[in-house]
């Protein structure tokens, strides 16, 4: 049972119910589903080949504790699914958004001389 999934520029984000997630995601034993402790998970599904947004995925995850589901997709038809701390997500996100801002003002300060 998804509540909403929102489609974001490379990835959708979804809040799926811990419960039900052993069916949707059978590539997650049961020892890695036990260490989810909240009552609601939410699961980034990333889009190969798609610009992602580094700042829209940091306000997604916002205020967020504990475990999120990432899912990767690949060539082969199957999938690649991780259990990964939430704010470990959000760090990263926030520095490679500070990374491509970086570049964007280096790009626009060489434009102009």
């Amino acid at each position: 049972m998804t509540s909403t999934t929102i489609n974001r520029p490379g990835y959708n984000y979804s809040i799926e119910i811990t419960d039900l997630l052993a069916e949707q995601f059978p590539e997650l034993n049961a020892k890695t589903l036990k260490k989810l402790d909240q009552a609601a998970t939410p699961i980034i599904e990333f889009a190969p080949g798609r610009t992602i947004s580094f700042r829209r995925l940091t306000r997604d995850l916002r205020g967020h504790k504990g475990k999120a589901i990432t899912v990767y997709p690949r060539k082969n038809g199957k999938r690649w699914v991780e259990l990964v701390d939430a704010a470990d997500i959000a760090a990263l996100a926030r520095t490679l958004d500070d990374v491509v801002e970086d570049a964007r003002v280096r790009k626009a300060v060489k434009a102009k001389g």
